[in-house]
């Protein structure tokens, strides 16, 4: 069998109503019951992003 183990950090606000439930029907394979909106995002935050990620990636001996 197989475990997930998750941290989720951040505010406990409207947000944690929003994404508890997303989470937890992903996590089940099952569509998102929360209405969601599409947003966009500085092409600033998009790089910071894809920086973190790759660092992580590095970290992780996932890339070279």
């Amino acid at each position: 069998p197989s475990r997930i183990v998750a941290v989720l950090e951040g505010g406990y606000s409207a947000g944690l109503e929003r994404g508890l439930p997303a989470f937890i029907a992903g996590l089940l394979g099952l569509d998102n019951p929360v209405e969601d909106k599409p947003t966009t995002s500085h092409p600033d935050r998009l790089r910071m992003l894809e920086t973190n990620i790759a660092e992580l990636e590095r970290q992780l001996g996932l890339r070279g």
